[in-house]
């Protein structure tokens, strides 16, 4: 498959990138002048770790929900593999749920683990 600059970009949103491969708004307008249309080709993966922002916005689309502030906590949590303690109506048991759908989803479409 043919696609700009034969690189593939990072597809993590909200992230400070560390891959190096974020597609910058003036990458959009180089593919754009070299492919002469806006339906240029880019291929993404996810190179940047799991991250809250692309978290709400699964949740968000796929259970058009959204994620409270100490679910946001316990999230930052499990990716820094730290311990909280939390108030009984933390919705514990959902955002368990929701976490374990958005991270085998993410290892899936990234091969990590």
């Amino acid at each position: 498959m043919i696609c700009y600059r034969d690189t593939t970009f990072c597809a993590s949103k909200g992230v400070e990138h560390t891959c190096g491969r974020e597609f910058t708004e003036e990458d959009a307008k180089q593919a754009e002048k070299w492919w002469g249309g806006k339906d240029y080709p880019v291929a993404y993966s996810y190179f940047c770790k799991p991250n809250l922002y692309d978290f709400k916005e699964f949740v968000k689309k796929n259970h058009d929900i959204a994620i409270t502030p100490i679910q946001e906590k316990m999230f930052e949590a499990l990716m820094e593999k730290k311990t909280i303690f939390l108030p009984k109506a933390s919705g514990k048991t959902l955002f368990n749920k929701l976490a374990k759908e958005y991270l085998d989803g993410w290892k899936t479409e990234t091969g990590k683990s």
